[in-house]
């Protein structure tokens, strides 16, 4: 719900970091909480996922201008 809230409040570009700290989390928990290392495929799709959301940003900027 909050989510859904603060869409229709900012744009998705904005919130878009958000994402990228779940990441994050995510793989910091899994290794506090139960022992479990990422492997290369894990960091392989958040390189992916920051990929596209750099390139969506730079792309955004670039057309502002």
């Amino acid at each position: 719900y909050c989510m859904i809230l603060a869409l229709s409040l900012a744009s998705a570009s904005v919130l878009a970091p958000i994402g990228y700290v779940g990441l994050v989390l995510g793989a910091t928990w899994g290794l506090v909480f139960f022992g479990e290392i990422p492997d290369i495929w894990t960091g392989i799709g958040a390189l992916v996922i920051v990929s596209a959301g750099l390139y969506v940003w730079w792309r955004e900027r670039r057309r502002a201008v």
